[in-house]
């Protein structure tokens, strides 16, 4: 496919290929055609298949809210079956499961999360001039803890994104380690915590590294466009620094409720119990959540017997991919959920479910409009 002039059958063409005229086909481009061929074999449709015609995929390409691959898998009758049957093995049969609307928005937001992979070093060139088609309004770096993010600006659904990288480097990987509770850092930014805030050393000393930057950035945007939302996320690390940025830029701009929801993915455990509480007092938890996938080991990697404890609401994100598979779990007058992801103990640390889950670490121009959840 890659090695001939003409691009493609349209429903099956990555879709940088039909928007950009400067576009070309790449080995990446000819995975999501293969992609397309197998949604097609296992759902017995044809790609966004509730387009009638060719003519309305493409005009559908440049509007918003279309279809993404994942929907024509995850509203398959069969995969909706096996989720429900595999949440009723797991536990979570009687939690209730997310609406389409919510699991659109989990998909939308994580692509946030996979472009800030892009980010390798500082440089022009290395992250989407577009990430997740919004407008890049900043870069957030720090060489010494390798701590990478970038703020956007969403016109269409009037969003501000703060968005953050996971661990991919040695620093990042010694920032995970340093696991020690400390208490809540009231300096750069200056907020103030309750009494007895602890939080993650490693992942306070990386969120320090940026966030002046990254406060003063969102702060000018907010200015700006005082009816956007914030929306904040981030997978593994870059979930734990989300969690961080939450709090604090909650409560730098206390008069305003301006986080949507801050979106966690695969994230450890950030600060103890007094930590989560304060967050979720900062955040609604209708607002605020987390995703865990399968039997992902990273949530549980920081036990509770060290004293820390998960906030917000999970989203139990069961396989095959859909609505119906991913379950919230909240349990009244408890942090965490009983019959939640905390079950899987000992943690199996970093595995499939968590690399699965991972965005493509790899730099690119434009980032295509990609299945990644």
């Amino acid at each position: 496919m890659s090695g001939s002039s003409a691009k493609g059958t349209c429903r099956w063409m990555s879709h940088e290929l039909i928007i950009y005229d400067d576009a070309r086909l790449t080995k990446a481009s000819d995975i999501w055609a293969f992609g397309c061929v197998l949604v097609e074999v296992l759902s017995g449709r044809m790609p966004f298949f509730e387009l009638e015609t060719n003519a309305q995929f493409v005009m559908s390409l440049f509007a918003s809210g279309l279809a993404t691959l994942d929907k024509v898998v995850s509203r398959n009758p069969l995969a909706q079956a096996v989720g429900s049957a595999g949440a009723s093995i797991l536990g979570v049969g009687d939690k209730p499961s997310v609406s389409d609307q919510q699991y659109d928005d989990l998909v939308h937001y994580f692509r946030y999360s996979s472009t800030a992979y892009a980010i390798i070093i500082p440089g022009p060139d290395l992250l989407p001039l577009s990430p997740n088609g919004a407008k890049l309004v900043l870069k957030l770096f720090d060489l010494i803890t390798d701590t990478h993010g970038y703020i956007a600006r969403d016109d269409k659904r009037k969003e501000i994104i703060v968005a953050f990288r996971g661990s991919v480097s040695p620093a990042n990987f010694i920032t995970d380690l340093a696991a020690a509770l400390v208490d809540w850092e009231t300096k750069a930014p200056s907020v103030a915590s309750p009494s007895g805030v602890k939080v993650h050393f490693g992942f306070q000393a990386a969120w320090r590294t940026v966030a002046e930057t990254a406060v003063a950035g969102v702060t000018t945007e907010a200015t700006l466009y005082p009816d956007y939302s914030i929306v904040i996320c981030g997978h593994s690390l870059g979930g734990a620094l989300a969690v961080i940025a939450s709090a604090t830029l909650q409560a730098t701009l206390p008069t305003r409720q301006v986080i949507r929801p801050w979106i966690s993915l695969l994230d450890p455990r950030v600060g103890n119990a007094a930590f989560a509480t304060w967050v979720n007092s900062l955040i609604d938890g209708s607002k605020s959540f987390r995703v865990v996938h399968s039997n992902d080991g990273v949530p549980t990697m920081v036990p509770e017997m060290f004293g820390f404890a998960h906030q917000g609401t999970e989203y139990w994100a069961l396989s095959p991919h859909s609505p119906a598979a991913t379950r919230i779990c909240v349990e009244p007058g408890k942090l965490e959920d009983p019959k939640g992801s905390k079950k899987i103990f000992p943690s199996t640390g970093i595995n499939p479910a968590h690399l699965m889950a991972s965005p493509p670490r790899i730099p690119a121009y434009r980032w295509p409009d990609t299945l990644i959840l």
